[in-house]
């Protein structure tokens, strides 16, 4: 499905029921407000299996794929690369979705906010075995992924190369839950948090690396009143710009045998109505606050 186009949604394809593709491409398709390649409406199905989604474009939200409320989507097998929209360039998840995602190639797409993917409150997302990669968001949050008051699984994930002109690199969350499990977030760049800005919510990070990624303030992660944080047997190292981890405003983190080291200039930064708890862990260059072990 080449070069559609529609006023309003759905530059490709708009569907109002049920719809299963296998092994299709839709590329080139624009639409006027919603959904470049593919519009969803609410309460709607909708199963994508060795698809490519490629160089849509929406004027409003979702360049590749545009999902209402209430949508039940897996996608399995997918490319989802060279799309466009205001929000969301690759994927725009409204509230109360659930998505399932494997195997899934998410590059290159541009967006003000959340480039890759652009999710919302009440959905369920789990992405794993996947690569999000040199995605943009040119003026807001959210290379890779923005999220805001979901619950939000990556596992066995690469994330690298992602850039935002705001904060969150490769992620940007607000409130919601996220937890991200044997995965690489790496060489992502924004102006707060590199690899990840965080602002209310839980967190929980395991078995992951973070490294080399570049922030002017929390080069790796950016964490504002998240409560708690944890990251445990994951490494955080070779990010520049920023304390790596930099917690603020009545944060809890805990580092659990971890490693946090060869940052530059510093590895940890708290505020001082913040607590930082170690593990098992292993921090080469805290600043002044004293850490709780």
């Amino acid at each position: 499905l080449r070069n559609g186009n529609a006023a309003t949604e759905g530059g490709g394809i708009r569907n109002t029921e049920t719809l299963t593709l296998t092994s299709v491409s839709v590329s080139g398709s624009s639409a006027g407000t919603l959904g470049g390649g593919i519009y969803n409406a609410e309460y709607v199905r909708c199963s994508l299996t060795d698809v490519q989604l490629k160089d849509n474009t929406a004027t409003s939200h979702g360049g590749g794929l545009y999902n209402n409320q209430h949508v039940i989507c897996p996608l399995t097998n997918v490319e989802i690369t060279g799309n466009s929209g205001y929000y969301g360039g690759g994927i725009y998840a409204n509230s109360y979705n659930e998505m399932v995602v494997r195997d899934a190639t998410i590059s290159h797409n541009t967006a003000s906010q959340g480039a890759g993917m652009y999710i919302l409150s009440s959905s369920t997302i789990q992405i794993s075995d996947s690569d999000v990669i040199g995605n943009t968001s040119t003026n807001g949050s959210g290379g890779g992924i923005y999220m805001s008051g979901a619950d939000l699984v990556l596992e066995s994930l690469i994330i690298a190369d992602n850039q935002a002109g705001g904060s969150g690199g490769g992620l940007n969350t607000t409130s919601g839950t996220v937890t991200i499990k044997d995965s690489s977030l790496t060489r992502n760049v924004s102006s707060s948090g590199g690899a990840m800005y965080s602002y209310g919510g839980t967190i929980g990070i395991s078995n992951s690396t973070l490294s080399r990624n570049t922030a002017g303030a929390g080069s790796a992660i950016y964490a504002r009143e998240v409560r708690p944080l944890t990251i445990s047997n994951s490494t955080v190292a070779f990010n520049a710009g920023g304390y790596a981890l930099d917690q603020s405003r009545f944060g809890q983190t805990y580092l659990i045998s971890s490693i946090v080291g060869q940052n530059t200039p510093y590895d940890v930064r708290k505020d001082a109505e913040g607590t930082v708890t170690a593990d098992h862990a292993l921090i080469m260059n805290p600043d002044g606050h004293p850490i709780t072990d």
